[in-house]
């Protein structure tokens, strides 16, 4: 730099710029050199990295005395141990990925199979697991797992968490419908879920939801009895769609205003005619308001009008059906209140009529259990439209039919005469075979409607034998006419058993016959066993019975 000064006098001192940080360096060091700085930070640093000096020469000294010639030999080994490790750890994790779902597919067959148990055991293994914890789908499922176990620990924690963490909408859907489907329900577990449902429709003001949250609110109120409340729900709705407004009927006539009722129905079947004319999207509220009309006039001729529309409109659905079960049902529901309807009207054409239309409901491919009802209110005197053993012969004698034949049959078995109501249940028979399931239908509708905990006025009639009694000994006179039902019939039997809680008389209908079971009838069996050793406190045999319920049911799927 000096010979630039002195020759190069320009670019000295153009690089002079750049001698600056030395120069402080160096006029720092002199400060701190005079001053005794310097040796007092250099005995702090020494302080301070004396454990890294430390460490330093301890890994100079084991470098020092490795002897790398055979480290540098033996890399390779330590190279594939490492991969082999990492790969090992890869695969594993890569398992236990799908072992997370070999759960998850186990859980959802275990209750495709009604196996609660297992889902409920299963379900844990994933609920928190980070893959799962937020599948919403997948704790909806372990909810109804917990449920169907009486897990309701488990029930409660789920629901609290796809109610108020994860606000799941299906989950809101489900407690809301299951809660109106099972009925009685305590008044705070009502009002929880009416609480519910009132956020919802304020909710679902934003979004269109279709009066969704507005029909279930209505619906909850009026499992509470608050009519007034239902009908305030349902008119504060611009427009209500049909199945609410048969909802709002149903409020009317709770509340007592049967003529608002009426119109409502009238109004909703207007609308359901230049809507729907052909019955392609709204036939069962059609059908139903008809129905609920004509249960509410007073016009006979009228009701009857009214009954045969919405019959006229179900056969029609039905021809073009594909699968015919449901509208066959409705069928047979609607005949039978025609059948009573008739009846009532108190003339002899008419009577042949009624029998006419409870003759289809026996021949049908599965007649309605509501048969059985019909005919025990034939010869019911309180029914309001029993007959006379005379009336009932009169329409034998001009129409024939097994249903004339049945009801003689139970007006023979209800006046003690066992030798008649065999004779005529055996021409019904022969007639057509579902007589003897109609017959089996009476016995068990006769038995389930009488009360266990009131006096059975059949005692004060010198009789005997009590309607349950009685009940039985036509079960076993049905077994005698057509033996084929002997299966149907040991059901028939364990249901009135359990009417009565007659646990262990279940067990020796069923148990001594399992070998006569097969398919469906054999998951029924082990059904009843695992239920009346349940109630009987036999835990072991009630899971032995519940899982040799699931082998059968799983049998028969595959």
């Amino acid at each position: 730099m000096k010979h630039f000064r002195h020759k190069l006098r320009p670019l000295y001192y153009l690089c002079l710029p750049l001698l600056l940080p030395k120069w402080l360096l160096w006029r720092c060091d002199q400060f701190l050199e005079k001053h005794a700085i310097g040796a007092r930070v250099g005995e702090l640093f020494n302080k301070l990295t004396q454990p890294l000096r430390a460490l330093w020469a301890f890994v100079n000294a084991w470098a020092e005395s490795r002897n790398w010639k055979k480290l540098l030999i033996a890399s390779p080994v330590v190279i594939g141990i490492f991969v082999g490790f990492t790969v090992y750890y890869i695969n594993a994790n890569k398992n236990r990925g799908q072992a997370l779902d070999g759960y998850y597919a186990g859980a959802l067959e275990a209750m495709n199979e009604g196996d609660y148990k297992q889902a409920d055991f299963l379900f844990p293994k994933l609920i928190n697991h980070p893959s799962y914890q937020d599948d919403d789908q997948m704790n909806f499922q372990a909810m109804l797992a917990a449920k169907a176990n009486s897990n309701t620990t488990r029930f409660e924690a789920l629901k609290s968490r796809l109610l108020g963490e994860r606000d799941y909408e299906p989950a809101k859907r489900w407690l809301a419908e299951n809660a109106i489907k099972r009925g009685r329900l305590p008044r705070d577990e009502v009002i929880e879920l009416i609480t519910m449902a009132r956020t919802m429709v304020e909710s679902s003001q934003q979004v269109n939801d279709d009066g969704y949250w507005t029909k279930i609110l209505a619906q909850l109120l009026l499992s509470m009895k608050d009519a007034t409340g239902a009908i305030s729900v349902l008119t504060e709705e611009e427009e209500l769609k049909p199945e609410a407004w048969l909802l709002l009927a149903e409020a009317y006539q709770t509340a007592g205003d049967i003529e608002k009722a009426k119109r409502e129905l009238r109004a909703l079947v207007a609308d359901l005619d230049k809507k729907d004319p052909n019955n392609e999207k709204y036939l069962r509220e059609k059908v139903e308001s008809l129905a609920t009309l004509a249960g509410l006039g007073l016009d006979l001729a009228e009701n009857k009008a009214l009954l045969e529309r919405a019959l006229a409109a179900v056969q029609l659905k039905r021809q073009l059906a594909v699968d015919q079960g449901l509208y066959n049902n409705w069928s047979g529901v609607i005949r039978m209140r025609l059948f009573s309807l008739l009846l009532r009207m108190s003339d002899s054409e008419l009577r042949i009529e009624a029998f006419e239309h409870l003759e289809k409901v026996i021949q049908a491919k599965n007649p309605a259990y509501g048969v059985g009802g019909s005919l025990n209110g034939v010869v019911d005197s309180s029914s309001g439209y029993s007959l006379l053993t005379g009336q009932i012969r009169e329409v034998l004698v001009r129409s024939g039919g097994s249903a004339p034949h049945l009801a003689m049959a139970l007006d023979a078995w209800k006046g003690g005469n066992a030798k008649k109501a065999q004779m005529h249940l055996k021409l019904a028979h022969a007639i057509h075979p579902n007589a003897s399931v109609a017959a089996r239908y009476a016995a068990t509708s006769s038995a389930g409607s009488s009360d266990p905990n009131k006096l059975d006025l059949n005692l004060f009639r010198g009789d005997n034998r009590s309607t349950y009694q009685r009940s039985l000994d036509l079960l076993k006179l049905v077994a005698e006419v057509d033996p084929e039902q002997s299966v149907a019939i040991a059901f028939d039997r364990c249901y009135l058993y359990s009417q009565r809680k007659n646990w262990n008389e279940i067990i020796d209908v069923i148990e001594p016959n399992l070998a006569n079971f097969e398919g469906k009838e054999l998951v029924q069996a082990y059904d009843w066993l695992a239920r009346a050793n349940t109630k009987l406190g036999q835990e072991d045999r009630a899971e032995e019975f519940q899982h040799a319920r699931q082998q059968a049911a799983r049998k028969l799927r595959e």
